[in-house]
């Protein structure tokens, strides 16, 4: 992607992130999820995370590029952001992702 004026980094488009990830979060959590794109600005997310041992469903979670960066905000959590230090890395609080395939 184009490096936005004033920016380090190049933007991903939401299509460049497409794949399975597989998710760490302290203090007990963990996940598997397919991301798709709507779009370049859009990623839907569906998979399964569990924590300390208990299931839960991800299903269509839609997270919208904020701004000129490689951050996407859950749609009805602005505070949560998925950071993508690369195409192939998530930050976002105390969880961690990378891209499987």
């Amino acid at each position: 992607g184009s490096i936005p004026a004033g920016g380090s980094q190049p933007l991903w488009s939401a299509q460049e992130l497409t794949g399975t990830w597989i998710c760490c979060c302290l203090p007990g959590g963990c996940g598997i999820t397919t991301l798709t794109a709507e779009g370049d600005d859009v990623k839907i997310e569906n998979g399964v995370c569990c924590f300390l041992g208990l299931p839960c469903p991800i299903s269509n979670e839609r997270w919208i590029r904020k701004g000129d960066t490689n951050g996407f905000y859950k749609d009805d959590e602005p505070s949560s952001v998925d950071v993508f230090t690369s195409r192939t890395s998530i930050c976002n609080g105390p969880s961690c992702s990378r891209r499987l395939c």
